[in-house]
């Protein structure tokens, strides 16, 4: 029993922070456009028509971008069922199914097909993965919070609430460049709703949401620019993020 728990401990870790850090990041989304609506700050009263519209399709496709991202696949490979515990890798001969010693001394072959067997003929090049019983192929990461190998693995996103990879990665980019578009929007609009007063005391009364809503959005970009022109760069040349002992191409 209490194996069992040290087990389930770190999924739950993962599985609460990634809800911890999607509802602190939709928090600041609901809190920005909840004081700037209520306060009408962005309004088509407030602001130009066209760009209040500007504003308002950027915030549209922004959010449609993230339920998007949510639900999209990384790239993962298949878990494949072993026959019995693996032990040590035994030679195979090329273009074989890669067979497993176990404690009695035979064979046990890895069940499934799939173009994760495509590199077997040289797996002795490959690393294999122990929680998916795989080999998996260049630049192919196992992802303890998903607890899957994904393609490409850049990282895990818990703003998002899934691993960034080989089939998201573009619109990842895609989504940090709409978050940035619209942090510099709500920026623009907060910036306008400043009132001035006579004494600084009630200017800090009356622009208290303000100021914390700037210094967030603020902490935002600081956060979404870097990281965009990272993903840009690497996606400009064809690489992905390193790790210790990760293969380069």
């Amino acid at each position: 029993m209490a194996r069992n728990r040290n087990v389930e401990n770190p999924v739950r870790s993962a599985t609460l922070r990634k809800w911890y850090a999607r509802a602190w990041w939709v928090g600041v989304h609901v809190y920005g456009y909840v004081v700037l609506g209520v306060k009408g700050a962005l309004s088509p009263q407030a602001l130009p028509t066209g760009q209040f519209v500007v504003y308002l399709v950027v915030a549209v496709a922004a959010i449609s971008c993230y339920v998007v991202l949510q639900c999209s696949s990384p790239g993962q490979l298949d878990k494949r069922p072993m026959l019995a515990p693996v032990q040590t890798t035994t030679p195979t001969e090329l273009g074989s199914s890669p067979r497993m010693a176990t404690e009695d001394d035979d064979d046990t072959e890895l069940l499934g097909d799939g173009e994760e067997n495509e590199h077997q003929g040289s797996s002795t090049d490959l690393h294999f993965c122990n929680e998916c019983h795989v080999f998996q192929p260049l630049r192919t990461k196992h992802c303890k919070d998903c607890a899957r190998c994904t393609r490409q693995y850049d990282h895990h996103c818990d703003c998002v609430g899934t691993c960034v990879g080989e089939n998201n990665r573009r619109l990842f980019v895609l989504y940090l460049f709409l978050q940035i578009l619209e942090g510099a929007a709500m920026i623009d609009v907060t910036s306008e709703a400043f009132t001035e007063q006579d004494d600084v005391n009630d200017w800090f009364k009356a622009n208290a949401l303000f100021i914390v809503l700037w210094f967030m959005l603020m902490c935002v970009l600081l956060i979404v620019v870097p990281l965009f022109c990272y993903q840009a760069y690497l996606i400009s040349t064809n690489q992905v993020r390193t790790y210790p002992g990760f293969p380069r191409l």
